[in-house]
């Protein structure tokens, strides 16, 4: 009996364990972004989306995102970061939130869905990751690696950036917010304002009725979708550079 007690008590504690890593990884999360508006407003923060498609032998491999964030979540992250108070994040400072951050993409697969051929791909953790000024703001870059190779050559290929629950509402920016890296295949077109997924809408509109009059996203989620045609033609360069001309942390 007592044999049994331990082993129990050790399973309890181990669940205990793996609840606890989640509750604090969503807790880093929730107050990483955190703004002030009421609680139950939903968004609280709001990115603008770009991405480069990086292709290799004619299939998606990877994507290399940059999200830009506004001015309420730079905000939020002098608070919690300006050591000195000087109104300006350095390097050092931008550190303990690039950990944060890497954490939290790692847990919720970079908000990030690939679907061809019918099939989801999800993206394995992140690389590469930098946080810096876009201008006034903050911005978060990194590459996001396909779990498994999208062929772009047998039908269209959505590309997703979205938050679940809308905690977080992340918009491509502008009509040119996807294109490859390096020079695109041959025959292939990009839509960065193509309907959502029957997925991704249906979450949207769950939420919306949850929160309420206090949703501030009243316009319905896009997806970026890549049409190809028969043949691959020229493969795009497995070298991305930075979407916007980073204002270095100082």
């Amino acid at each position: 009996m007592d044999k049994i007690l331990k082993s129990a008590g050790r399973s309890i504690a181990q669940c205990l364990d793996w609840c606890m890593d989640r509750c604090i990884a969503v807790a880093i999360w929730l107050a990483m972004l955190a703004v002030a508006m009421p609680a139950n407003a939903h968004p609280h923060v709001f990115a603008k989306v770009k991405t480069y498609l990086i292709a290799v032998d004619g299939n998606l491999v990877a994507l290399r995102h940059t999200w830009v964030f506004d001015q309420a979540w730079l905000d939020s992250q002098l608070l919690e970061h300006d050591k000195d108070g000087d109104g300006k994040l350095t390097p050092a400072e931008l550190a303990p939130l690039l950990a944060e951050s890497k954490s939290t993409l790692e847990m919720f697969k970079s908000f990030t869905v690939v679907r061809a051929g019918g099939a989801m791909i999800r993206v394995t953790n992140p690389r590469d990751l930098s946080i810096d000024y876009f201008g006034p703001v903050l911005g978060l870059s990194f590459t996001a690696t396909l779990a498994k190779p999208a062929p772009l050559f047998g039908g269209e290929v959505l590309l997703e950036v979205y938050d679940a629950t809308w905690f977080s509402s992340f918009e491509f920016d502008g009509v040119d917010a996807v294109a490859f890296a390096g020079e695109a295949p041959a025959g292939c077109t990009i839509k960065a304002d193509a309907p959502a997924s029957p997925q991704q809408l249906a979450a949207y509109r769950m939420v919306k009725k949850q929160i309420g009059p206090e949703f501030m996203q009243p316009n319905a989620p896009k997806s970026a979708a890549v049409v190809c045609g028969k043949s691959s033609g020229t493969i795009g360069a497995n070298d991305p550079v930075s979407l916007h001309p980073p204002v270095s942390a100082r």
